[in-house]
This record gives structure tokens, C-alpha cells and sequence, in this order.
């Protein structure tokens, strides 16, 4: 079982385990810090050369959400590796974005993002787009975002897995 596998079965378990807290409180405002995986895809990812052939980073998220359901925050994830003649090998992504999160809990999030790549040859940054979707109650927070973006006519999917804490 590959390491993303069982890093989305650990964060799933967590989540359910975590659903009777989450509902003792309905309140929407309040900040979330969560943290998580990405994990790039397709053919960028595939061509990402690292020691020990990962293409999954760590990330951190920050969030507020008022009363009335709006929302904004931010993530940004990075993995460095150092390759055999020693240069570093480095991507990274940032994204803002807004969203709603309704009575029930659910999140909806849109926003714009930046990739960054980094290694041998030359460096590059990449707009793309945000979208995600998230189940937030107090003291629970569990966010999925799907970014893409066009690296010179090449589609660069990256998937984040976030959970934490809601105040």
C-alpha cells in the first residue's frame, strides 16, 4: 500500500473518529489551522527526479470563517530533495482563496494558486486555479483543494489532504 493510500486511510479514520466532537457545536465563525499531504500528478509529477521518488509534500492551510459563512485563507506546501551532483530539486504551491460554509458544516472553496519549480536547469512559476470542498465544526477541520495548472501546454494536477483543529 503506497504512502498516499495510507496517509488518505489514516485522515479518513481520523475524521470519522473525530465527527462526535465536531457536532457539539454549530457555530461557523471561527479560524481553522489544518494540516496535511499533496501530492502532484501527471506528467510533471512523473518527471519530478528526488531520491526517493516522491512527489508528495507536507501542507499547511489557515482559515477564518465569519458567522454569515464566507471564509478566506490560504495553504502553501514544499519538498525539497537534494540530487546525486548535490543542486537542490525543489517544488513548491501557494493558493489563497474564498469560500461558504454552510450551516451543516460543509465548505466550498475557489481560489488561485502559484507553483513553483526549481531544479537543474532553470526555475519557473505557474498561475493556476483552486477549487476544494471541506466538513468544518468546532474543534474539527477536514479540507480537500484540487489545483491545476498549465505548465507550457502541460495539465499539472495536484490533490491537498488537510485536517485539523477549529476554534
Amino acid at each position: 500500500m503506497s504512502k498516499l493510500v495510507q496517509s488518505t486511510l489514516a485522515i479518513a479514520l481520523l475524521s470519522i473518529s473525530s465527527m462526535a466532537m465536531a457536532t457539539e457545536h454549530n457555530s461557523r465563525e471561527g479560524a481553522a489551522v489544518v494540516g496535511g499531504i499533496s501530492n502532484i500528478f501527471g506528467d510533471t509529477g512523473d518527471s519530478i527526479k528526488t531520491l526517493d521518488g516522491e512527489r508528495t509534500a507536507y501542507a499547511i492551510s489557515g482559515s477564518y470563517t465569519w458567522d454569515y459563512g464566507l471564509s478566506v485563507g490560504g495553504t502553501i506546501s514544499t519538498r525539497v530533495e537534494m540530487a546525486a551532483a548535490e543542486k537542490a530539486s525543489k517544488w513548491s504551491h501557494a493558493n489563497l482563496y474564498a469560500g461558504y460554509t454552510f450551516n451543516n458544516g460543509i465548505k466550498l472553496m475557489a481560489g488561485a494558486g502559484n507553483l513553483m519549480l526549481s531544479g537543474d536547469l532553470k526555475d519557473d512559476s505557474y498561475t493556476g486555479y483552486m477549487l476544494g470542498v471541506g466538513y468544518s465544526q468546532r474543534h474539527f477541520s477536514a479540507e480537500i483543494h484540487y489545483e491545476n495548472y498549465d505548465l507550457e501546454g502541460i495539465s499539472t494536477p495536484i490533490a491537498t489532504f488537510l485536517v485539523g483543529y477549529k476554534w
